[in-house]
């Protein structure tokens, strides 16, 4: 069950969300020293307990569940837990009037939406996943895709979330499930994809909110759940 897990692009959202969210800083000082910044440099939303309510709402949750930060990914029960443990922890941060708040709110309900759909809120496809051999075809549509970029010379494809998003189209499409479950897959993957595109530039995001207070895009919900299987 999931033996190759680094290959799957639900389980790697999943992993980086959870390692990374919720190892963010959670006072001040710890946020000045990981982008070298100094207070003066902070924009004045960012300058008032923010932090400090992190580490509250952080705290919560290591009070609820000290394994929190190492799920079980194979586990239904266990991973609706850490959606709901999640939601909890977007609302408990949600008063807060620093930009930055808005990367943390669009990784939250990316999170609980990509559970939602893979383990069994909306659906069925968690039954369907596990019946599939996902490392293998995860292997095979990301070689096919490579194989393109080479033939057809698209290196600006090459980019985090197209580069999956094609990838997890392909497997859905040879995914042997009911439609219901591969268009379920399809929504989980596209917001997975662009997730991990988030994290790849995660640091001057975050600067930007900190020091200019620009706020980041909010999570379209619908965007995902109108994705289709495309019949052949």
């Amino acid at each position: 069950m999931f033996r190759s897990i680094h290959l799957l692009i639900f389980c790697l959202c999943l992993k980086y969300a959870t390692s990374d969210l919720l190892s963010v800083p959670s006072s001040k000082q710890e946020l000045l020293s990981y982008f070298s910044l100094s207070a003066m440099d902070l924009h004045e939303t960012c300058t008032g307990n923010s932090w400090l309510q992190l580490g509250s709402c952080l705290a919560e949750l290591e009070e609820y569940d000290p394994n929190y930060k190492n799920p079980n990914i194979a586990d239904r029960y266990n991973m609706l837990k850490l959606s709901y443990m999640i939601e909890h922890f977007a609302i408990c941060f949600d008063i807060s009037p620093c930009s930055a708040q808005t990367i943390l709110s669009y990784i939250t309900e990316s999170i609980f939406f990509i559970i939602r759909n893979l383990y069994g809120i909306l659906g069925d496809a968690y039954d369907c996943l596990l019946k599939s051999k996902l490392e293998v075809l995860y292997a095979g549509c990301s070689a096919e895709y490579e194989t393109e970029q080479i033939l057809y010379a698209q290196p600006s494809n090459r980019e985090v979330s197209h580069r999956l998003k094609s990838i997890v189209n392909c497997v859905a499409n040879r995914l042997q499930c009911e439609d219901n479950s591969r268009n379920e897959f399809l929504s989980a993957g596209h917001a997975g994809a662009d997730l991990l595109s988030l994290f790849t530039e995660m640091r001057p995001r975050l600067v930007d909110a900190l020091l200019y207070n620009v706020p980041y895009k909010s999570f379209d919900q619908a965007l995902y759940e109108n994705i289709q299987l495309e019949k052949n």
